[in-house]
């Protein structure tokens, strides 16, 4: 078949102009490339991202707020603002978010313990308050679900023969 009065649909220049912003429609604004976004602020970052709602708990049409850390317990602006820089290429068109630092909640668990066969009862005091603040400082944010786990952390405590009554904030 012979084409008479054909035209190229695209002069080379606009396909030039367009291919790169085709190539950079591809990364998606879907919760994976923010959550990659977040993770490439630092090694130890976790978060959890509240769509609809603001860090104080309003509604938030059409954005996202970001609870983050750094590991530290206490990120820094200049972290918060590097978050905030990664996820910005990747949010939607129109869509807002919000980056901001958690709040440390105190976390009271009491627990009565009974040390293994000479072992000192203090010593085994010592050491479950230390498994159980490493633990729970070690969730991350949001993780409320890890709390369900403290009572394995004190049962796995070098020491600890058993235990009784745990109870968490009362």
């Amino acid at each position: 078949a012979q084409v008479v009065n054909g035209a190229d649909p695209e002069s080379d220049v606009a396909v030039k102009l367009r291919f790169p912003l085709y190539l950079q429609s591809l990364k998606t604004s879907n919760t994976a490339s923010i959550q990659n976004a977040i993770f490439a602020a630092g090694p130890k970052v976790t978060f959890k991202i509240i769509e609809y709602l603001t860090f104080a708990g309003v509604a938030f049409p059409s954005g996202f707020t970001i609870v983050v850390d750094d590991g530290t317990g206490a990120a820094s602006n200049v972290f918060l603002a590097a978050v905030t820089t990664n996820v910005n290429p990747t949010r939607a068109c129109g869509s807002q978010f919000a980056v901001a630092r958690p709040t440390n909640v105190p976390i009271n668990v009491a627990v009565t313990v009974s040390p293994s066969s000479g072992t000192s009862l203090a010593v085994v005091q010592t050491s479950v308050v230390a498994a159980i603040t490493t633990y729970v400082n070690g969730l991350g944010v949001g993780n409320l679900a890890g709390f369900a786990a403290i009572a394995n952390v004190v049962q796995m405590t070098t020491g600890v023969f058993s235990y009784s009554n745990l109870t968490l904030n009362g």
